[in-house]
């Protein structure tokens, strides 16, 4: 049986947004030379991201969402918030200081701020609900995902 998870769907939404917009608002000064990643590490990547949005948006077989305690889910409420509000700053910092490659990249307090967030998201969430698929797909994405950008992160370097 399958069911659904609206707060997992609104979150999945709210990670997708800014980079659907990105498609149609790319840097203006990407390198023109950048050799292409490891295929491995983007197809972990893409794997992890399907597997990480589906288990966070749709219940399946015997799992059931939700926190085993009222403080696990205010916490996650709370840690949410803060991790989307700085997400959104980054991407309009990135559009609003005129689509530069470097901010995709820039350290701000930790290195590929853009890349870890989303998987800290995904990750948090499965590990606060006990939900072992979503966390087992956040690893995954994880290992792709924060790969290629520390390759990107090191061409600006």
């Amino acid at each position: 049986m399958i069911t659904v998870a609206f707060w997992g769907i609104m979150l999945a939404l709210a990670i997708l947004f800014p980079n659907i917009l990105f498609l149609f608002f790319q840097p203006k000064d990407a390198p023109k030379d950048i050799k292409e990643e490891s295929r491995i590490l983007n197809t972990l990547e893409k794997v992890g991201q399907v597997g990480s949005w589906f288990f966070l948006s749709f219940d399946v077989g015997s799992y059931t969402f939700g926190f085993k305690t009222v403080t696990l889910g205010v916490f996650w409420i709370f840690s949410t918030i803060v991790l989307l509000a700085l997400y959104y700053l980054l991407w309009i910092r990135y559009y609003v200081k005129g689509k530069k490659y470097c901010y995709l990249y820039d350290t701000v307090i930790i290195p590929i701020p853009m890349a870890i967030i989303p998987v800290c998201l995904f990750l948090f969430t499965g590990l606060l609900e006990q939900h072992y698929l979503l966390i087992l797909f956040s690893i995954i994405f994880a290992i792709g995902h924060i790969s290629i950008n520390w390759y990107h992160y090191n061409l600006i370097k």
